[in-house]
C-alpha cells in the first residue's frame, strides 16, 4: 500500500471579515504553490468573522484545493477574536509542513511571492528563516512614520530589529515553527518574535530576504486600527528587548537625578520631598524593567523548552 507523501510546505494565514476576497485568496495560493511540485497544505484561521468569510473559504477550498493540485486544506474558526498574532499562531500550531509560509489573508501580501520565499530557502545550507520585505507599499504618512520610528527606537535601544520592511510575511522551518506556536502573547508583530527566538536559538543564524511590493487594501479599511497598532508596537518592543533597555535607561537617569538631589537635604522641607519622590520613581522604574525582562525571558524559555520536546 502506497503512503501519502509528507507535507513539505504549509501556507498559513489569519482572516477576519474578508468574505469579499476569500475565494481569490485561496485560488491565488493554489496557483502560486502548486507549480512548486511539492505536497502542500493551506491552513486559514477565521478569527471570529461576523460576515460570510468561513462559508466563502469552505466553498473556495472545495473548488481549488484537491489532489490535482497536490494540496490539502484545513480551516479553523475561532469563537472569539484573538487578533492577528493570535489567529496566526493558532494556524501555525496546526501546520505539518517541513517549511511554513505565513502571510496575511487580505491579499496585501501577494501569494505569488511564496514561490520566491521557497526558492530562497532551497540552499545547500538553508537559512534560519526567510523574510519577505516590502520594497514599496501604499500606506498613509503617519503609518510609515510610526514604523520608521519603531525601527529607529529598537536600534538606539540596543535591540536587533527585523530587516527593514519585514512583517508577518515569511517562511520558517518546522523546528522554529514549533517554538513560535507555543508563545503566549496577545499583541505583537510576528517578525520581532521570530528574531528573538532565532537569536536565542543560534547566535550564528542566517536570514534570507525576498523583496516584494505590498498591495493596498482592497477596501481601504484597516482591520487593526491605530489602537491595535500601538499595542502591536509595544509588544514588539518588549519581544525585541528594546522596551526593557529603554526602561533600564530611564531608571538609570532617574537614579542619577535622585542622587543629584541629595545635597538639597540640607534644607529638609525642600530636600526630603525631592529625594523621597525620586526614590519612589526609581523603584517603580526598576521594578517595571525587571517585569519586562522576566516576561520576555519567560516567553523565550517556554518556547525553547516546548520546542525541544515537540
Amino acid at each position: 500500500m502506497s503512503q501519502t507523501p509528507d507535507i513539505v510546505l504549509s501556507v498559513v494565514a489569519p482572516m477576519h471579515n474578508e468574505q469579499a476576497i476569500a475565494a481569490e485568496f485561496v485560488r491565488r495560493c493554489c496557483e502560486a504553490v502548486s507549480p512548486l511540485g511539492v505536497r502542500w497544505e493551506l491552513i486559514v484561521c477565521d478569527d471570529a468573522s461576523t460576515d460570510g468569510t468561513f462559508a466563502a473559504l469552505l466553498k473556495a477550498t472545495d473548488k481549488w484545493i484537491d489532489a490535482d493540485c497536490s494540496g490539502e486544506a484545513a480551516l479553523l474558526q475561532n469563537t472569539r477574536n484573538l487578533g492577528q498574532i493570535g489567529a496566526t499562531l493558532a494556524a501555525i500550531r496546526q501546520a505539518r509542513g517541513t517549511w511554513i509560509a505565513v502571510l496575511d489573508g487580505d491579499l496585501q501580501d501577494p501569494p505569488e511571492t511564496i514561490a520566491d520565499l521557497w526558492h530562497a530557502a532551497q540552499r545547500p545550507c538553508p537559512p534560519s528563516l526567510v523574510f519577505a520585505t516590502k520594497s514599496k507599499r501604499d500606506d498613509p504618512a503617519w503609518f510609515i512614520a510610526g514604523r520608521t520610528t519603531l525601527g529607529l527606537a529598537q536600534r538606539l535601544l540596543g535591540a536587533t530589529p527585523p530587516p527593514r520592511g519585514a512583517g508577518s510575511f515569511c517562511l520558517i522551518p518546522r523546528r522554529l515553527a514549533r517554538r513560535v506556536a507555543q508563545v503566549d502573547i496577545e499583541h505583537a508583530n510576528l517578525a520581532p518574535l521570530l528574531m528573538a527566538l532565532v537569536a536565542a536559538e543560534d547566535a550564528g543564524s542566517s536570514l534570507a530576504v525576498v523583496r516584494y511590493v505590498k498591495a493596498a487594501r482592497y477596501d481601504d479599511k484597516s482591520r487593526v486600527g491605530p489602537v491595535g497598532l500601538v499595542r502591536e508596537a509595544a509588544g514588539s518592543m518588549m519581544l525585541s528587548g528594546a522596551a526593557g533597555n529603554g526602561m533600564r535607561l530611564a531608571a538609570g537617569v532617574a537614579t542619577l537625578s535622585t542622587l543629584s538631589c541629595l545635597p538639597a537635604l540640607i534644607v529638609p522641607p525642600v530636600g526630603i520631598p525631592l529625594v523621597v519622590t525620586g526614590g519612589w520613581v526609581c523603584n517603580r522604574l526598576w521594578r517595571a524593567t525587571k517585569r519586562l525582562d522576566e516576561r520576555r525571558q519567560r516567553i523565550l524559555n517556554d518556547a525553547q523548552t516546548i520546542g525541544d520536546k515537540g
